[in-house]
């Protein structure tokens, strides 16, 4: 996918767009595919009133743009967009999706050619999104009665005549303009829990320190610092290998210390049984846990051990003791050389995606004796259509061991605040992944769970939270797990921040800190985290997270 870039005025430099930009077609009003909607891996696709369907059907992993009969676009966001006469619609996937998010706002004008689309944008463009936009927060202006100081309400009203006088003139500046004023006017609360998944790149104290005060500034108060990843760690630690680019730092302790100094919360972010990677030469890394114990690695159900659903991706057997006895070894060793880590944030605890019969896991021999052992039958032998009844015993079996797991974690730690990172669909979680956060939750074996609810589509967020709620209940923690690196703007990442606040969710944690541009730092630290929520004030208050 390739966009166009002309020579132009500074018309639409300031939003970050070109006049023009093209992307290839994969297909309109597709039809007898497997993929919801009909819409595919990495594809762009159109819909029209041809399609003979109410909506696209489309699932949330993409995103949609809407264009009226003048094929002028006059919204984007969501998915299973309603098909309206007239109406035109491109829908993305994967790099599909990103070029809408790049490219396309509302007041383009769209251009059907072939198997190619194009936008362009000229004064017209700018004039109908500021119309929208003035429209918008002039409604959400009416409706702020309380929660804004008179200063901050006075603040976003200045920032909203500047940017009307702006679009007044067609002027492109007013654009992250509105954005100002949007995010001016959106209450912050001062309790909120705001957290980023950090992936270390820092290679001294002084750079760390720079990277913990950033994101202090800007209003987050957690971070969660990536500890353990294809079975290496950061710090250097007796166990298993140390990654090589950190030999001779130790991030983890400066990350602590940066921390403290700047009031953010450092949690440390482990994989748990995902453990190496084999794909693209410069990635491939069996690692050093699989390196040293090739009996322990999952086995799916066709004898391969390289998961297709999650490219690359290797996984530790989890239902293995040995297994679980290394893995609860690493835990205990961070928390006995880091008292300072305010937590243990547990990811990829689950089993690989199940995706199919074949991709299911684990048939290693370990699982296949102990599960015969327990109910007579070998897995191996079992399906969803032979057996019902003893494959739902197998999935519950499996399900099981990764329960157990946690609640180990839970006792060998029990100062410790604990987490996890899941996936919001609790039928699919179980059914996929082994997954039952729900029980974790009711049993108190971790302190809050971070849904990863990672879409374009603020309304999946919103639905997928209020899903979860009514699971857990109205007290137990949720902290919004959400998705920049979708390259969302900053209007859509401020419609989600609101959905999860308005779905209960106590605090947000955005994936991950590469995919926060310095305009959206400047957004949160000017409007929506301006007011900085507390960290604990100490790691054994654990109970004391709202």
């Amino acid at each position: 996918m390739k966009t166009v870039w002309l020579k132009s005025s500074s018309l639409l430099l300031c939003c970050a767009l070109t006049l023009q930009a093209q992307c290839p077609i994969a297909a309109t009003n597709p039809a007898g595919t497997l993929f919801p909607g009909g819409r595919g891996e990495d594809q762009l696709v159109v819909y029209t009133d041809s399609y003979g369907k109410s909506t696209t059907g489309t699932n949330e992993y993409g995103v949609e743009a809407i264009a009226n009969a003048d094929h002028v676009v006059t919204s984007v966001g969501g998915n299973n967009s309603p098909i309206r006469k007239g109406d035109v619609i491109l829908s993305g996937h994967g790099k599909g999706r990103d070029w809408i998010l790049e490219n396309v706002r509302p007041g383009a004008k769209l251009v059907l050619q072939g198997n190619q689309a194009t936008v362009r944008y000229d004064a017209e463009s700018v004039t109908y999104l500021a119309k929208i936009r003035l429209k918008e927060l002039r409604d959400k202006m009416s409706k702020m009665k309380t929660g804004l100081t008179a200063g901050e309400r006075k603040k976003a009203a200045a920032l909203l005549i500047q940017a009307t006088q702006l679009a007044a003139e067609a002027n492109a500046a007013c654009v992250p303009l509105f954005d100002d004023a949007d995010y001016a006017m959106t209450v912050s609360p001062g309790k909120e829990r705001r957290g980023l998944w950090h992936r270390p790149t820092e290679r001294t104290a002084a750079e760390v320190d720079s990277t913990v005060k950033k994101f202090a500034d800007a209003g987050f108060n957690m971070l969660f610092v990536e500890t353990i990843w294809r079975g290496e760690t950061i710090y250097p630690g007796s166990i298993t290998k140390q990654k090589e680019y950190f030999v001779g730092f130790d991030p983890l302790r400066a990350f602590i210390l940066s921390g403290k100094k700047y009031g953010v919360e450092i949690h440390a972010w482990v994989h748990t049984f995902f453990v190496g990677y084999q794909g693209r030469s410069e990635e491939q890394s069996v690692g050093p846990i699989l390196t040293q114990h090739p009996e322990w690695a999952l086995v799916k159900r066709n004898g391969e051990k390289v998961s297709s659903a999650e490219k690359g991706y290797l996984f530790v057997c989890p239902a293995r003791p040995a297994v679980q006895d290394y893995i609860a070894s690493l835990y205990k060793e961070i928390r006995s050389s880091y008292p300072g880590v305010a937590g243990l944030h547990l990811d990829y605890i689950r089993y690989p995606v199940n995706s199919s019969l074949e991709e299911s896991s684990c048939y290693c021999d370990y699982c296949r004796h102990e599960f015969q052992k327990l109910s007579g039958v070998d897995p191996k032998e079992i399906s969803p259509g032979s057996d019902p009844k003893a494959w739902k015993r197998w999935l519950q079996w499996k399900e099981d061991r990764i329960t157990a797991f946690v609640r180990r974690v839970r006792a060998e730690n029990p100062g410790t605040v604990l987490s996890a990172a899941v996936f919001p669909n609790l039928a699919e979680a179980r059914e996929r992944k082994m997954q039952n956060w729900n029980v974790w939750a009711h049993e108190g074996i971790v302190d809050f769970l971070a849904p990863m609810v990672y879409s374009a589509d603020a309304g999946y967020v919103a639905d997928a939270l209020g899903g979860m709620r009514s699971l857990v209940g109205r007290r137990f923690p949720l902290y919004a797990g959400l998705a920049p690196f979708l390259k969302l703007t900053p209007a859509m990442m401020l419609r989600q921040i609101e959905a999860a606040r308005c779905g209960g969710s106590a605090g947000i944690i955005l994936f991950a800190t590469q995919s926060i541009t310095d305009e959206q730092l400047h957004l949160f630290r000017a409007g929506v985290f301006r007011n900085r929520g507390p960290a604990l004030s100490s790691t054994t208050q654990r109970r004391s997270l709202p």
